[in-house]
């Protein structure tokens, strides 16, 4: 992974992980979000077990990424690196 790449994720996962918001003009908002403790069925038991609380990483999309995906505006062209 290219340098640039890898201190962005770096830049965020960072700013996050201490409870900032940090959003990306025509991409999007990242953020994070706590869910409480809580009890949940083991799938192969079917025994009840405590799931702790938790912090986690939200992704809002926005309404320009939303746009594209869904085809209703065209992607931006990507230029060639030289």
């Amino acid at each position: 992974m290219p340098v640039r790449r890898a201190a962005a994720r770096d830049l965020v996962q960072a700013a996050v992980k201490r409870g900032d918001e940090i959003s990306y003009h025509g991409l999007g908002k990242f953020s994070r979000s706590s869910r409480r403790q809580r009890m949940v069925l083991n799938p192969r038991t079917g025994e009840p077990m405590d799931l702790p609380a938790m912090k986690v990483p939200r992704f809002s999309a926005s309404a320009g990424f939303k746009c594209v995906v869904r085809g209703d505006e065209n992607a931006p062209r990507l230029s060639r690196a030289a």
